[in-house]
Parts: structure tokens; sequence; C-alpha cells
């Protein structure tokens, strides 16, 4: 017989395959590093003579890092290049051990831990362990079991001893049972292991102070990373034991150079991510001498950057305030509204947009100097700070008209976005295209340079408040969930969003707590939805799905979200709604993170083509039954198609959230951006299981990138999700081609809407979707195309308006769409 995939951990266990003291990096080609031992699929079968198990290869699209906590699998088709060889973090690491005997023979297959006691100094502790037993597997084939009664669930006390330790991880064995579970050292923190690694015989002085004992604590710490512990053990070192200070100094210099290194690391981030004061922190810490000699040159150019910003930034605050001041005659209109807002805003992710105003204001300084006529008017140099604020410094001009005019374009953008009433909309956009004098790409230009349309008051950065939806023309009931918004947040930047499904029966403040601090680190907005978790379980209900829609959408209204990196999370329940939202929903979301969550048999079947480029870190531990055969199987169809998600599985680990793995998801997270569907959306179509359209068996999942519906046929809707199976749901897969050729194929579609804007992809950078001055022809299931009478498609501002209102979407601009009625 052959174990099926589903078993996979078990499987490369049995076949003895365990991490050697080498290791492997490998690159994903988004930079995404693995590490561990590169293994490829092992599969197991049993000898129906001999009844010995036979460990082979297995001829499979999925690859595994192995790094004794977890394996993680990939597609080898999303790797750079060959594993590194040559990189292994966890060479010289500390691993100490402790003997275990067991009492039990048999592994809990499905299982989830409660309270614990702590890790004593013999370094055990007490576990409540909840398993759900398979009566069917207990009792054997052809044994009679009421359907109702087929699961047991028992719950008991075990004991747990740590058998290994090392600063990277930790492998726990179970005393009552053959189960080991396998952590990782940060999952715990120094609060906790530290005693435990000086209770360890190695470690713990049992008479006169140890140099070498006490030197490989302060190892353990340096190598863990807690380098404040690691620098109090240094100094007690360096006081107790003065014979050893040429050691001691070494081992001091290392650490100093790792402190530094770990500075610059930090301040890098906080750049990127937009914590500029937080930057300036870290360099006033920062001792480049420290560094090794490739950070040298990165960190002074990293101070030689801020010093620029900061000065350019006094100058350009000092020339506004001149200016202002300065203006003789009556108030131009634009300056009493605009300058204010401007000299609020100005900071160091705004001050690009007001060069040419500076580069004016310096030759204006320069002209009166040497006593010469300027060639503007403050006025005129004002007015170029307000048009490069409204459409940026491309676009800065020293016309009062156009500075005028502009900042009345971009009030009135606003209005419109605050309107809920769809007739004054209509009204206020028409007045818009009549005053405007702009051209729909330059009102989408300064779309994109706009604050969100209800900015107000924020909360402090770190403080979750608790928030309810209040988009009134929506029609959907208030949505309650928790914020927190990035340190240092400013309305004029985008930050990333990640959303957070609570299990069920969970606070959103207890789901958000573990995502907190890292989300701070990393510049995301946080929020926790209150999908319905006082239910048992997720439903699959439209009004679940709505949930996250109306949060997502209240968030965009009055905080500066990206919306191309809004990612999805859940844990337990809440994975199983990210998986089902997110593969709903695809054009929503830069990636999911589903964490124990357990897809329902129609993702398996259709959903799952909806991953095509919408990436996916599935996170589970070994021991969770159900969750772990139908997580894989859903990841074997990905990774056969090439589809760039990753499968973690932690060792020996039941029902969890594995907060240690927070910090890997973020860095994966910082690398994603969604996807546009342009210029193929979908694959294959018509080639029934084989075909890569989008799917749908809801009428709310009804928008893909760049094609929606507004009706499907009757018999492709599911009423009851859950009971109802059906196996010829609706679809929708489209492609643009050269020369504005687009063919479209359906089923089960009554209605379509095509939508074109300007879209990104790899080879030919951000571009129209299509040509707006050429002839435009849409066939639509091998029927008569569609031409517009020979005519190019018009950008249509009242397109673009209505469409902005009801996404708020300013990354993904539409301008145009294709109505198509009553397809066949």
């Amino acid at each position: 017989m052959t174990i099926r995939f589903g078993a996979m951990a078990l499987i490369i266990v049995a076949a003895g395959l365990t991490l050697p003291a080498s290791a492997d990096v490998v690159y994903m080609t988004d930079g995404f590093a693995l590490h561990g031992k590169v293994t490829r699929q092992m599969e197991l079968i049993v000898d129906p003579a001999t009844g010995q198990p036979i460990p082979i290869v297995k001829n499979s699209p999925c690859f595994i890092v192995d790094d004794r906590v977890r394996y993680t699998l990939f597609s080898q088709r999303n790797v750079a290049n060959d594993p590194d060889k040559d990189t292994n973090i966890y060479d010289g690491h500390i691993i100490l051990q402790m003997p275990v005997a067991r009492t039990g023979q048999s592994r809990p297959a499905e299982a989830s831990i409660g309270e614990a006691t702590p890790f004593n100094e013999k370094w055990e502790r007490t576990i409540r362990l909840t398993q759900r037993i398979d009566m069917a597997k207990l009792l054997g084939p052809g044994a009679p079991i009421n359907p109702g009664n087929r699961f047991k669930i028992e719950t008991n006390k075990v004991r747990q001893k740590i058998s290994m330790l090392s600063p990277y991880f930790m492998r726990v064995e179970c005393i009552e049972y053959n189960w080991t579970a396998n952590y990782m050292t940060s999952e715990f923190g120094p609060a906790v292991v530290l005693p435990l690694v000086r209770a360890h015989p190695e470690i713990k002085e049992t008479g006169a102070p140890d140099f070498e004992k006490r030197f490989k604590l302060f190892r353990f710490c340096t190598q863990a990373g807690w380098y404040e512990d690691a620098l109090r053990e240094l100094n007690i070192l360096k006081k107790h034991f003065p014979d050893q200070a040429q050691k001691t100094k070494t081992a001091e210099t290392g650490l100093r150079q790792l402190i530094q290194q770990r500075i610059m690391q930090d301040a890098e981030l906080a750049a990127k991510v937009g914590r500029h004061n937080r930057v300036q922190e870290l360099l006033k810490q920062l001792v480049v001498a420290d560094l090794p000699v490739p950070l040298q040159t990165d960190a002074a150019n990293l101070k030689s950057r801020y010093e620029m910003l900061q000065t350019k930034l006094e100058q350009t605050r000092h020339a506004l305030a001149i200016c202002y001041q300065d203006v003789v005659g009556p108030p131009i209109d634009f300056v009493g509204d605009a300058m204010p807002t401007i000299c609020q805003e100005l900071n160091f992710d705004t001050l690009d947009r007001l060069e040419p105003f500076t580069a004016l204001g310096r030759q204006i300084e320069s002209d009166r100097k040497n006593g010469k006529a300027t060639q503007y008017s403050l006025d005129q140099v004002l007015a170029s700070a307000v048009t490069g604020w409204v459409l940026g410094p491309v676009a800065a001009e020293a016309s009062i008209a156009s500075a005028d005019r502009l900042w009345s374009v971009r009030q009135q953008i606003l209005a419109i976005q605050r309107t809920g009433v769809p007739i004054d909309r209509a009204r206020m956009t028409t007045e818009l295209e009549r005053s405007a004098g702009l051209t729909i790409d330059e009102i989408a230009r300064a779309i994109t340079l706009l604050p969100p349309p209800e900015s107000e008051p924020v909360p402090a950065a770190g403080v979750p408040i608790e928030r309810q939806t209040r988009n009134a023309f929506s029609g959907q009931l208030p949505v309650r969930y928790r914020l927190q918004l990035p340190a240092e947040y400013n309305p004029n930047r985008a930050y990333p969003m990640l959303l957070i499904l609570p299990n069920a029966g969970q606070s959103t403040l207890d789901a958000m707590t573990p995502w907190a601090a890292e989300g701070l680190t990393h510049g995301h907005i946080l929020a926790a939805i209150d999908w319905g978790t006082l239910k048992n379980a997720y439903e699959y209900k439209e009004s679940e799905h709505s949930a996250v829609i109306e949060c997502l959408r209240d968030v965009k209204r009055f905080v500066n979200v990206d919306t191309d990196r809004v990612s999805l999370t859940g844990h337990g329940e809440g994975a199983n709604m990210a998986i089902d939202v997110g593969l709903s929903h695809p054009d929503l979301f830069a990636a999911v993170v589903p964490i124990n969550g357990r897809p329902r048999a129609f993702i398996s079947s259709w959903y799952w083509r909806h991953a095509q480029v919408l990436p996916f870190y599935i996170v589970l531990g070994e021991l969770t039954g159900s969750v772990n055969i139908w997580a894989l199987d859903l990841y074997v169809k990905w990774a056969e198609k090439g589809y760039a998600s990753l499968l973690v599985m932690y060792k020996g680990r039941p029902i969890d959230f594995f907060p240690g793995e927070v910090p890997n998801i973020f860095d994966w997270l910082d690398r994603k951006r969604r996807a546009t569907g342009f210029p193929s959306l979908g694959r294959n179509p018509g080639a029934g299981t084989g075909g890569e359209e989008y799917h749908s068996f809801r009428t709310t999942d009804n928008h893909f990138y760049w094609a929606s519906s507004e009706q499907f046929d009757k018999k492709i809707v599911l009423e009851d999700f859950l009971g109802q199976k059906l196996t010829n749901p609706a679809a929708i897969q489209a492609t643009i081609r050269d020369a504005n050729q687009i063919t479209v194929h359906t089923r089960g579609v009554k209605q379509l809407t095509l939508w074109f804007g300007r879209a990104y992809d790899d080879q030919g950078g951000t571009r129209d979707m299509i040509d707006f001055t050429k002839p435009i022809k849409i066939t639509v299931n091998g029927r008569n195309p569609w031409t517009n009478n020979g005519q190019p498609l018009t950008p249509k501002l009242e397109t673009l308006m209505e469409d902005l209102f009801q996404r708020n979407d300013r990354r993904r601009l539409f301008l145009a769409r294709v109505d198509f009625n009553n397809i066949q």
C-alpha cells in the first residue's frame, strides 16, 4: 500500500531524514530565504512480502527545507537559483541535551494544547492535551460505528520534557506518548529559556565560578540574538574573571559589531517603512567604525541621505514661510486654503513634490542678493508649490491660474468621494469635468496624491482602538473591528495593511496581539475584524465576506492604505475564512496567510485556481488531522502549477498559533504586491479540470481584477454553501492581446463588465491596458466581436469617479468600462 501525501511529515521522519550539520539556503524569486536542508518529498512504500516500509523519492513538484523545527514546502519553479551550500545560520550553535524516558508508544493524530505549567529546572512541564480520536481508525475496518459517535474528544494531563535546546530550536518530548514537538526558541523568549539554560548540567555552577560555563551562557545569548542579555553576561565575566581579559575583549568586540549590525538593519527597515524619526534615533546610536567594512559605506550613505533630507525639509519650510509672509496685495484664492495644508502635510515623504518650488525659491534668493531682477513673482513661486503638490513635481508650473484651478480640482474630487447620494455625485462629476480643464490622466494623477477622503485625527501608534464601520451608503450592517496604525503614521504616505480574522470565540484584541509588535516594526496597518466570532464555526456566508470588504472599505476612507499591499490572515476558523475570502476575492489582496486552516472541498476542487497570482503562506502543525491533509492536498495542486506559495509545517505540533513564525511572515509579506490579472485573466479556458479560469458559486464572488459580473445563471449559484455540491460553477477567462484584441470566455455568466485603465506587468512595466487612441475588438465566447463601431474606447470621468467612490482604490484606477448583457 501507499501512504498518501497527507502523511508527508510522518513519512520524512520514518525515512530517517534528519538535519545534518550542514545546511542550505534557498532563495526564492522574490528574495525570500529558506534556511535548512533541502530534500525531495518522500513516499513510504510497504513491501507486501516483508511488511517493511521502504522510503522512496516521490515524483513530486514539491521540495522541502528541513530546519529541525519546520518543514517548508516550495515549488522549484519559484526558486531563483540553486541552494547556497556555503551559508549555514546554525553553524556553531550550542546544543544542550537532556535524557528522556517515555512510558507510552502511541502518537496523537489530531490534538490541541490547553493550559501548561512553566518548565521547571529539570526541563519538565505538565500540559492539558485534548485529542480528537477517529474511532474508525482506532477500531479498524468493518467495525460498527454510529456516524454521530465517530469522533471521540479526550482530554487529560500529560508530562513533557525538553530533550534538546539550542539558540534556534527546542525539542520537547512527551512522557506518556511517543510524541516529539518542535519549537523555535524565540517562541518562549529569554525570560523562559535562560533559567533553563542556567539549570543545565553543562552550564550550572555547583561550586566556584566557572568561566567556561558562564562563557557558554554568553555564547548562547549571542547566538539567540539576545544581545542585551549577552552584554549583561559579558560584564559579569569581565568583573569576575580579570585573568580572561583577552578572551572577553575579543568577545566584546564581536558583540559590539553584532549590536551595530542590528542597529543598522533596524534603521534600514525603519527608513523603508517611513519611520523617519526612528531612523534618526538609530543613526545617533550607530558607530560606523564598529560595522564590517561592506556595511560602513551603507551606513555612511544612510546618514548622508537623512542629513540631506533634513536640510532640504528645513529649507523648504523656511522658503514657504518667507514666500507666504511676503506676498503683496490681495490674497490669492488658493493661498489661504492650500498653503496651510501644504505646510502641515510637508514631511520627508512629500518633500519631493516641492522640489521645483524650492529651486525657484533659491533662484529668487540668489537674484535678490546679486541685485538682479527676479523672473517670477512670489505669487508665481507659491503657485509652483501648489501645482507640484496636486499633480507631482513633473507637472509643477509657476502659473497662478493653474494653481487656483488645480487646488479647486483637488477639493472637488475629495467632495465627490465624501458624497453618498449617487445623483449628487453624478452632478458634481459633471461640474468637475466642465471646470477642471484637465485630462482624465491628469485627474487620475491627482487622485493618486490625495489623502484619504475622510481624514480625521488618528489614534496613537501601537494603541489598538475599537471602531465600527460607518459606510451608510453601502447598505450593509455595521461591522466592529480593532485598528492599530503604524508608528509615525501620516496621511500622505500609503501603508500596507494586514486584515486579521480571529478564531471562533476569540476577541479581536487577542487576535491582534501576536501581530502588534511586528506590525509596528514593519509599518503595517492592522485591523482585526469581528466577522461573527461568537459562532462555533465559519459558515461560508456572503454576510461574513461582507464583514471583510466593509472593514477594508471603511479603513480606506480615513486611513491611507496601499491597496496593492493588503493581505489577509486568520487562525483556525479565521484561517478557514481567510482561505475562502482570499480565493473568492483575489483582486483585493496581495497575499493570504492561513494558520491551521482547513479548506473545504469546493475550494480544493475549484477555487484553488484563484491562487495562480495570489500567493499563500500556509502555516500548520503536523498533529492537526484533517487540517494537515486538506491543506497539503491544496498545496500540491498549487505546486504542480508553479503557483508562488509556501507551506510551513511545524514538526510534531498540534493545533497552535506558532508565534515564532510572525517575523518570517512579515518578511515574506514585505515582498508581496497585488497582481493585476493583466494581460491574462486566468488560463486554459474550456479545458475542464485542467482549466484555470476564475470561478464562482456565489453572486458576490463576482469581481476578478478587470472583469466583473452582476448576473450569473441561477443554476450555478449555491444557496447552501456547506450542504450543496455543484460541479459546474460560473467561469470567466479573458486575455488582452496586441492591437486591442481582447478575447473572453465565460460559462454561466449572463452579464459581464470589462474594466480598463493602467496596469503593471513584469515585462512592460506600468502602462495602459489598451491603447485608447486605436480601435478595439472584444470577442466573447467566439461570437460576433464588439468593435465600438470602429472607434477607440474613450475614457470617461464618470467611470473613473464612480469606481473610485465604490472601491476607493487609488492604486488601480479604471478609466473606461464595457458592458455585455444577455450573454449566451
